[in-house]
C-alpha cells in the first residue's frame, strides 16, 4: 500500500453539478448498515462498533508497519459453541443443540484430537498515526471489497471498529504470493496463473474497478497445495473509475508502475494502467528478470528510467535457454506498449491466453510427450509402458493446463441434483434465503472447488458472473438432460439472482447449491446464526433481517419473513426456529442433503416438532 489518495476521497468533489464535501469515515462504515442503495450481497460484510480483540485470537504477527500490522487470527470461540452457550442464557430455554446425550457424547473430541479452528487475514491501523488521505485508503479497500465477488478475489468478512482502531477481517490466502513459487513455475504454471489474474481483472474492470497495485505480492495462492487457485488481495490503492474519464492521483509499486505513473503528471490514468503490471509480472514469472526498474534506485537512473518512458526491454538470452514460447512473447509485448490506448483491456488479454497461448502449450506439451514416449518405447532398455518415474518431463510441464478454464470445462457437468438444487432455491422464501446466502458468504470457499470450477466453466465470457444466455448454454452442454425449456430456465435464473441485477454472482450461485450438494453442517449453521443474530442476542429479531437485506428490504418483506420462520407474537426467531426454517421435516431434510454432521440439529428439531 502506499499514499494514494482515490477519487472517491478527495476534498471536493463534484456530482450532478454540485460540490460535495469527502466522505467521512462515518459516512463509509455506515452505510455499510443504512445504505438503501447496498444490495442483500454487497451487505454481508459485517461492520462491528467493538474490538476485534474481543472476538478474535491473535496468532501471529505476518507483517506490520507504521501504521498498523497484519496478522493470522482466529475466532476465541467456536461458533457452535457460542451459538449453544447463547441459547441456555435465553430466559426458559434448556434445550441442547447437541440433542440427546448419547449424540453429545459422540460430539465430544477424545484427548488426542483437537479441532482445528478457522484462520483469518487481520489488518489493523492506528487512526492516530494516519493522515486522512492514509486512512481513507485503508476505508477505500473496505468499500471496494464490499462490492466484489469472484473467485479470484478475497473476500472480506467484517470490520471492527473501537476508539482509534479499525480492523479488517478477511479470508487468509496460506499458500504465500507469487515470489514464493515464482522459481519453480514452468511456463503452463505462469498462463494458468495469468488466466485466473485477468478473470478477476476482467471482472473488476467491468465493474469500473482499477486495481493500480498489480504486483506479484498481491498475487496470493489460496491454499498450499499445488493446483491452489490465486487471488488478488490489498485493495487499499483501487479505484473506482468512469469510463471516458482518467483518474487523477499516480500510485503503485516501482517495480509494476506504469511510465504513466511514475515519468508524467499522472493525468493519463486509466484501467490500462493495470495492464501494464500484468504484463511487468508476466515478463518476471516467465523469465525470473525485471524488465525495467527493480527498486526505488533505479528510478535515479537516467538510463533506465528512459528505457521505462519508451517501453524499452529485451528478451534476453534466458528468454532463449528457458525455451518461452513465441506466444508467450507476443503476451507481454501487448501488455507493455508505452501509450496505454496501444495496450490490450483485460478482455483481450484474457481471449488471447484462452485461445492462443493455451492451446498452442497444450498442442505442444503433447505433441512432445507422445515424442518422448516413442523414444522411450524404441530403446531396448527400457519397458513398453514407461512408469511413472520414467515419464519425460513434459508430462509434469503440462500439468497445470489441467487447471486452465477450457480444460475445466472439459470435466465440468452440471448434475440433475444441482439443477434439483437451484430449482429448489429459486422457490424459497425471503429468510431461507437470506440463511443460504450468509451460510454461502461466510463458509470457507476451499471446500468449494468442484462447485468453484462449475461456476467458471458456466462463466463462458470471463466477465466474472453468470448471465441468462450464460446458463441457458451451459445447461443444454454440460447437463445430461437437454430438454429444459427456457421458461423453466429463465424463472429458476431469476430466483438465484437475489440481488436481481440480471446475473448471478459467485456467492448467490453458491447458496443456490449449498443444500443439494450436501454442505450444510452444525458449524456452518452455527455460523450463519451468529452472523445474522448481529448483536449476539441468542435470536434474530427484524432488525436483524433489515441489516442484511439492503434493497431487497421494505417492511411487508421483513414481516413475511418473520411470518416464514413461524415466530411467536416476541419477534424473536431463536436457533431452534431457526433450524426449523431449514428443516421444514429434518428426517426427510437429511436424506436430502446427505451431510451427516447435521444429524444432531435434525435430532434436536425433529425432537422439538414433536413436542409442539
Amino acid at each position: 500500500m502506499g499514499n494514494c489518495v482515490p477519487n472517491a476521497s478527495s476534498s471536493k468533489a463534484k456530482k450532478d453539478g454540485k460540490t460535495r464535501s469527502r466522505r467521512t469515515i462515518d459516512d463509509v462504515l455506515n452505510g455499510s448498515i443504512h445504505d438503501p442503495e447496498r444490495t442483500q450481497r454487497q451487505r454481508m460484510a459485517w461492520v462491528r462498533e467493538k474490538d476485534m480483540n474481543e472476538v478474535y485470537d491473535v496468532l501471529e504477527i505476518i507483517g506490520q508497519g507504521s501504521m498498523g500490522e497484519v496478522a493470522i487470527v482466529q475466532k476465541k470461540e467456536d461458533p457452535l459453541d457460542a451459538v449453544q452457550r447463547r441459547q441456555e442464557e435465553l430466559p426458559g430455554n434448556n434445550c441442547s443443540l447437541t440433542g440427546s446425550e448419547e449424540s453429545r457424547d459422540t460430539k465430544q473430541p477424545s484427548k488426542n484430537e483437537t479441532k482445528e479452528k478457522r484462520r483469518y487475514a487481520c489488518k489493523t491501523v492506528n487512526t492516530l498515526r494516519m493522515r486522512d488521505d492514509e486512512l481513507m485508503e485503508f476505508i477505500n479497500e473496505v468499500e471496494i471489497l464490499r462490492d466484489l465477488d469472484h473467485p479470484n478475489i478475497v473476500q472480506l468478512f467484517e470490520v471492527f471498529r473501537f476508539k482509534r482502531k479499525l480492523w479488517i477481517i478477511t479470508e487468509l490466502c496460506a499458500g504465500g504470493d507469487l515470489t514464493a513459487r515464482m522459481d519453480n513455475m514452468t511456463e503452463a504454471g505462469v498462463v494458468v496463473a495469468l488466466e485466473q489474474i485477468l478473470r478477476a481483472l476482467a471482472y473488476m474492470h467491468k465493474r469500473n474497478v482499477c486495481h493500480r497495485d498489480i504486483k506479484l505480492e498481491n498475487i496470493m495462492y489460496a491454499t498450499r497445495q499445488p493446483d491452489s487457485e490465486v487471488k488478488f488481495i490489498d485493495f487499499g490503492l483501487s479505484n473506482k473509475f468512469t469510463k471516458g474519464h482518467k483518474m487523477i492521483k499516480a500510485c503503485g509499486t516501482i517495480y509494476t508502475a506504469a511510465p504513466e505513473i511514475l515519468l508524467s503528471s499522472g493525468h493519463s490514468l486509466t484501467q490500462q494502467t493495470d495492464i501494464w503490471s500484468i504484463g511487468v509480472c508476466a515478463f518476471i514469472l516467465l523469465s525470473k528478470e525485471y524488465p525495467f526498474l527493480r527498486d526505488r534506485q533505479d528510478l535515479d537512473d537516467p538510463a533506465k528510467r528512459d528505457d521505462l518512458a519508451n517501453a524499452k526491454y529485451t528478451f534476453t538470452e534466458t528468454w532463449d535457454k528457458l525455451r518461452v514460447t513465441e506466444q508467450a512473447r507476443f503476451f507481454v509485448q501487448q501488455c507493455l506498449k508505452k501509450e496505454p490506448f496501444h495496450r490490450w483491456d483485460a478482455i483481450d488479454a484474457l481471449d488471447y491466453i484462452q485461445n492462443q497461448w493455451i492451446p498452442h502449450l497444450e498442442t505442444t506439451l503433447d505433441s512432445s510427450d507422445k515424442n518422448d514416449i516413442t523414444e522411450l518405447e524404441a530403446d531396448a532398455d527400457c519397458p513398453m509402458t514407461p512408469t511413472k518415474a520414467d515419464r519425460p518431463e513434459s508430462s509434469v510441464l503440462s500439468q497445470p493446463l489441467k487447471h486452465s478454464v477450457s480444460s475445466i470445462r472439459k470435466r465440468a457437468r452440471i448434475s440433475s441434483n444441482m439443477v434439483k438444487g437451484m430449482t429448489s432455491f429459486a422457490l424459497y422464501g425471503e429468510v431461507k434465503k437470506t440463511i443460504l446466502m450468509t451460510m454461502a458468504y461466510t463458509m470457507d470457499k476451499a471446500s468449494v472447488v468442484e462447485l468453484r470450477n462449475i461456476f467458471t466453466s458456466i462463466d463462458s465470457d470471463g466477465s466474472g458472473t453468470i448471465t441468462l444466455i450464460d446458463l441457458k448454454r451451459a445447461l443444454k452442454s454440460m447437463h445430461s438432460d437437454k430438454h429444459l425449456d427456457n421458461e423453466t430456465i429463465e424463472n429458476l435464473f431469476e430466483g438465484v439472482d437475489v440481488d436481481k441485477s440480471g446475473q448471478i454472482h459467485y456467492n448467490e450461485f453458491l447458496a443456490a447449491l449449498v443444500e443439494s450438494q450436501g454442505l450444510i453442517t452444525q458449524e456452518r449453521l452455527a455460523e450463519t446464526f451468529d452472523r445474522l443474530d448481529s448483536t449476539g442476542k441468542g435470536y434474530i429479531t427484524k432488525d436483524d433481517l433489515k441489516n442484511v437485506l439492503g434493497t431487497n428490504y421494505n417492511e411487508d418483506v421483513v414481516q413475511d419473513m418473520m411470518d416464514e420462520a413461524a415466530v411467536e407474537n416476541n419477534g424473536q426467531v431463536d436457533y431452534n426456529a431457526f433450524l426449523r426454517l431449514i428443516f421444514n421435516d429434518p428426517s426427510k431434510g437429511m436424506n436430502a442433503i446427505g451431510s451427516s454432521t447435521i444429524t444432531q440439529n435434525a435430532h434436536m428439531v425433529t425432537k422439538l416438532s414433536t413436542e409442539q
